[in-house]
């Protein structure tokens, strides 16, 4: 029964690994960009964020390389699937999280006023819903046909 239980442990701590790492990044980011967002209010009322501390251009670009960074860990998740041989696995994370995240990251580089970082915050937000809706589905994909 319990013959392949240290493997399914180590797969367990890998998958947990990523989606803290996932949840972690996306929601920094999501800050970064709310930072930059609200600025202004926070400069007036002396918050001191990493926008107002660094500027919005750092806050920018720091959000960019934590979104290469997500882009990193997903293409190595997505690598690892696709030596399993999980198609759908592979498929779902490219098309609900890879390409809005490489979006975002187009958006982000040529953001400019207030609206377009409330619009990339928008899109984090359902990233991470996508991100988090990639556990039922995977455990779907590999149990819905058994």
């Amino acid at each position: 029964l319990f013959q392949n239980a240290p493997y399914a442990f180590e797969v367990l701590i890998e998958q947990m690994k990523f989606y803290a790492g996932f949840a972690f990044i996306t929601s920094l980011t999501r800050e970064l960009i709310k930072d930059i967002e609200d600025h202004e209010g926070d400069a007036a009322y002396k918050v001191n964020t990493f926008a107002v501390q660094f500027g919005d251009a750092a806050a920018k670009w720091l959000s960019v390389l934590m979104m290469v960074a997500l882009m990193a860990g997903l293409a190595y998740f997505m690598h690892t699937f696709f030596i399993a041989g999980a198609e759908k696995d592979i498929q779902y994370l490219g098309i609900a999280v890879a390409l809005p995240v490489m979006a975002t990251i187009v958006l982000t580089a040529i953001a400019k006023e207030k609206k377009d970082y409330a619009r990339i915050s928008l899109i984090l937000k359902m990233i991470m819903l996508l991100g988090i809706l990639s556990i039922p589905a995977f455990y779907l994909f590999h149990h819905a046909t058994q």
